[in-house]
């Protein structure tokens, strides 16, 4: 269960594309996101309007580990 304010929190990069295939399913062309779909949204802060726009953040709470917040 997410956190009030998150879609999803504390996800490594794999778990987010994973998210993202299970939540959206297909990309506007109608396949599914790949790895370089979401390290653009990552560098552009946000998932696209379209799938609703919500922000990415990057959050270290552990060392040498990256994890990703969404917000709602």
């Amino acid at each position: 269960m997410s956190e009030e304010g998150y879609l999803i929190k504390n996800k490594t990069f794999v778990g987010l594309v994973k998210w993202m295939n299970e939540k959206y399913k297909l990309k506007r062309t109608g396949k599914p996101f790949k790895s370089s779909d979401i390290q653009s949204y990552i560098r552009r802060g946000n998932i696209p309007s379209y799938l609703g726009g919500n922000e990415i953040e990057r959050v270290s709470e552990i060392e040498d580990v990256c994890l990703y917040n969404v917000k709602s």
